[in-house]
Order: structure tokens, then C-alpha cells, then sequence
């Protein structure tokens, strides 16, 4: 028995659907590692700052607003850090802050 003109039409588009869907799925799958290459230093990038005896430039003991100014993710939270307000920051508040942020020195 012949298959009908519809039953072939029909056919054809599930192949088509099935070859369309298959290349949807490659190309995803091929785009994953560009995008999660491209998120994971979004997510971690706090991992990606110095450490405290890379941001004392002077090597004086301290971290002042004008050394941690280098670093947007540091000056923004320089003074949330500075439990002192003494305008810079020593070992002791620099690891503090470190540890609110749920980061270990």
C-alpha cells in the first residue's frame, strides 16, 4: 500500500521539524561554554581582587581611600569597612570586612 500525498507532505515536515530541532539543541549546546565563560567572573569577582599587601602600595600597614580607589569593588565598601572611620584601613578591618562578606582573607 502507497502512502497518500498527505501522509508523505506529513513526512517530510516531521523531518524537517526533527533536523531544525536538532540544530537548535547543537547550537545551544556548542554556546554553553561561551556563556558560562562569560558569567563566571561576573559571579565571582571578588575572587579576582588583590589581596591587603597588593593594595598597600605604600607599604605602611594601612589601606587608605586613595590605594583602594585602584579598585571600584573596594572603593565602594571602603567605608562600610573603615569600623574606625579613621579613613584608612588596617589588616584587622580589612579581614573583618573580608569575613562579612563571607570571603577569607
Amino acid at each position: 500500500m502507497q502512502p497518500s500525498p498527505r501522509q508523505k507532505r506529513l513526512r517530510e515536515q516531521r523531518s524537517a521539524f526533527y533536523f531544525f530541532l536538532g540544530l537548535a539543541f547543537v547550537y545551544l549546546v556548542a554556546g554553553y561554554p561561551v556563556i558560562a565563560g562569560t558569567l563566571a567572573p561576573r559571579a565571582a569577582g571578588t575572587a579576582l581582587l588583590p589581596p591587603f599587601a597588593e593594595l598597600d602600595a605604600n607599604a605602611d600597614g594601612y589601606v587608605d581611600s586613595s590605594e583602594a580607589a585602584a579598585y571600584p569593588a573596594y572603593a565602594g565598601t571602603f567605608a562600610w569597612a573603615d569600623a574606625s572611620a579613621d579613613g584608612r584601613l588596617s589588616r584587622a578591618e580589612f579581614a573583618a570586612a573580608l569575613n562579612r562578606l563571607g570571603r577569607a582573607p
